[in-house]
This record gives C-alpha cells, structure tokens and sequence, in this order.
C-alpha cells in the first residue's frame, strides 16, 4: 500500500515526516514538497498516524559487543537554545530473546497504564465525567458543550445558589520614594577664594601656561556641587576634558608581506569544503563514505541480507538523491538473473562497474544527476562515491545520504559504523 504526503503549505526545511500505520513505522526526510511511503496492505480500515520532526541534535558513540562501557557523549545541536546538550550512554552485551523483549514491552505497557489510572482517579476524573454526563442527559441544554465546560469548572449551571466570591483584598497605596533634598551648598570663605584665584594666575603667569584652561578649570572647581549632574540621589563628577588621540600614521602596505586569506567557518563553510579522497575516473572514494552494518560479516548470505536491507531505504530515497539501483547479484528479488552485459558495459564505461569474485548481495546505486553513487558489499557493506563535479559538497553530500539512510536502518535494528 502507497501513502504520498504532499506539503500543502511552507514546510520547515530538514523536517522529518514519519507515517504509522498499525504496526509498522516509515520515516524519512521531507525534502521534498511530497514523500511516499509503502506499507503492507491492512486488513481492515484503520488510521494512519503523521509526526513532523525538527532535528534538534546529533551525536555518534562507539558501541563494541564484546564489552561493556558507558560513555558521555556531546551533542552537535543545529537549536541555539540547545547548545551544550549532553548524553551518558550505556551499553551492554545483553542479548534478548524475542520472549524477554515481548515481556518487557508489556511491563512497560503496564506501567503506563497504571500510571494513567492512577492520575485519573486521584483528581476523581472518571467520576466527575460520570455525573457531568447523566446531568447532561437529564437537562438536555441547547449548547452543550458549554454547559459541560461550566460544570467542570463550578458545578451545575443554574442550580443552587452560588458562593459569593470572596472580596478582593484592598491593594496598598503605591509608596512614592522621594529623594532626600541635596544638601546646601557649602559656602566657602570669600577670602580663601581669592587667595586660590590668586594662586592659581600666579602659577598660569610664572610656568606660561594656558589662560583660557585655567580660567575654566577655575569656573568648573568653583561651580556648586548641588549644580551638579546627578542620578537618583547620586552625583557624579564633571566630565574631564581630555584631548583627542592623535592620528595613528598610516603604515605603508609591504608587498613582502601580503595580508593572509579570509577564512570562512560555518555551514556553507562545511558544504564546500575541500577534501582530498582517492579517485577512480571521475569518481572520487571518500574513506568517511566506507561503512559498514553493525552486527553483519562479509559471507554471501550475509552481504544478501544487507542488499536487503540497504535497497530497502534505497528505493525510499527522494529528492536529490532519488535514483536507480542495479543489482549485480543473479539472486536478487526485485530483478532475478541481475544487470546484463550492456547494463554492465555501461557501468564499466562509467568507472562504476568493481570487481568481485562473487558478486552475491552486489550492487550499484546512481542517482538521477549521477553526482552521488553507492557500491553495495564492495569492500564493505557501503562505499559512497560523490562525482568530481560535486567536490566542494562532497561532506554534505556524505551526510545526506547516511541521514537518508539511518532512519530506515535504525527501524530493522541496524546502524552504520565506518
């Protein structure tokens, strides 16, 4: 069964849209204007539920079967309100059977439930539903959804005398404070000034200095200091007059020393950063673009069982990285006998034809604008290859196609590891 959602409105970018359907849970990027996801076809009518996601965060912990660890993790957020979240992630070697983990489902259910029954009947919720139902159907009011909110909120509406509601308490009257009144002005002795102003004329006249400064300095230190400004009840100082700087020299520019390139950080910054990576003709092998399914080996029934899962989210990928796969192994489902010999000649031609003894559970994914590719069980389980052509964006162009592919992945219980 096909399900499209489409955007009927501006839609966040890197939003994730997930659909469930029963039992069974499709997430995906959206983005796209539309998405479609394939379910198995329900017995009966039922309804599908949509969640939008925003990403928020992401982080990676190393996770090794043969031990146990706890790690505490930091998570790179695209959210400023988040900035500095952390993890503390544990990990076990426990392995559970399908009985303990359908007992510990029920548990958890059971919790819940609990839990749920227990908030309802500490408030008297049931109850109170219970009465407000038979007074609605013993009344019969012409609006009753307002007649149930009122009696939620106070009771019956229109039966019994209501309680008066209890006075409001006097407001006090605001309080108004004032500032105490400045002190008045300390009056010096007419003498003592003049001897000052004396002094001062005396020294401007024996050291050549400035008349018109000193006479100003002499008015500012002789002004009232209640004249001067203030702040609530506090005074502040006359500003000093200092000279302005004087002009730093222009440096003639060295040509021995050229000034050093710009350097840009951020996400345009990462989209197009320059990675050296080995080539096969137009293509270039990435080692971040090597990775591998956690919990699968090399063996032909095993690299059959991650064609499985990889065309699985392969054959959901929409948008820039929508394409076609091809199948090298003669078993595979969807198209038995695998790629012919002019398919495989056309690959070749391409560079992205690769040698295998076996080529069981092989495959090459290109997409439409054949700026990304995908090696199924080359040297690993998954070998991205991004064209030359997208050399700037070969980072970002890595990152998409693993976020396409962890969410499907992580639903079969599977994860990619380099």
């Amino acid at each position: 069964m096909e399900l499209l959602v489409e955007a009927a409105s501006e839609v966040p970018q890197g939003c994730f849209v997930s659909v469930r359907l029963g039992d069974n849970l499709k997430q995906r990027r959206f983005d796209k204007n539309s998405a479609k996801y394939h379910f198995p076809i329900p017995e009966e009518k039922r309804k599908a539920r949509i969640d939008v996601y925003q990403l928020v965060g992401t982080c990676s912990v190393q996770v090794d079967p043969a031990s146990s660890g706890m790690d505490e993790v930091k998570v790179i957020s695209s959210d400023p309100k988040a900035e500095g979240m952390k993890l503390r992630v544990s990990s076990s070697s426990k392995e559970l059977k399908a009985e303990d983990t359908a007992k510990q489902r029920r548990e958890i259910e059971t919790e819940t439930k609990d839990a749920a029954v227990g908030y309802l009947a500490k408030h008297g919720i049931e109850q109170r539903l219970s009465e407000c139902l038979r007074t609605l159907l013993r009344m019969k009011p012409e609006d009753p959804v307002e007649f149930m909110c009122k009696f939620l909120k106070a009771g019956v509406p229109g039966e019994g005398p209501q309680a008066p509601a209890p006075e409001k308490p006097a407001e006090k009257p605001a309080v108004n404070v004032l500032e105490p009144p400045a002190p008045p002005p300390k009056q010096e002795p007419e003498a003592s000034r003049g001897d000052a102003r004396a002094a001062l004329m005396k020294s401007v006249r024996e050291g050549g200095g400035d008349l018109i400064g000193a006479v100003e300095e002499e008015s500012a230190a002789s002004a009232p200091f209640t004249l001067r400004p203030s702040v609530g009840t506090w005074y502040m100082p006359l500003p000093l007059k200092t000279p302005a700087p004087a002009p730093m020299p222009k440096e003639e520019k060295s040509e021995a020393h050229p000034a050093p390139p710009m350097v840009s950080f951020g996400r345009k910054a990462s989209m197009e950063m320059l990675v050296e990576a080995p080539a096969v003709g137009d293509w270039l092998m990435p080692s971040a673009g090597n990775l591998s399914l956690q919990g699968l080996g090399t063996s032909a029934a095993e690299c059959c069982e991650a064609e499985r899962l990889l065309t699985k989210a392969l054959l959901e990928f929409g948008g820039e990285l929508e394409g076609e796969y091809i199948p090298l192994s003669p078993t595979f489902a969807a198209h038995p006998g695998g790629a012919s010999d002019s398919v495989k000649a056309t690959l070749k031609s391409k560079n992205l034809l690769f040698d295998a003894a076996d080529f069981s559970g092989r495959g090459v994914y290109v997409t439409e604008a054949e700026d990304v590719a995908l090696w199924l069980n080359a040297s690993k389980h998954l070998q991205i290859l991004v064209n030359k052509s997208a050399k700037k964006q070969m980072i970002h162009k890595i990152d998409m196609v693993v976020s396409a592919l962890q969410g499907p992945l992580c639903q079969d219980g599977y994860a990619l590891s380099s």
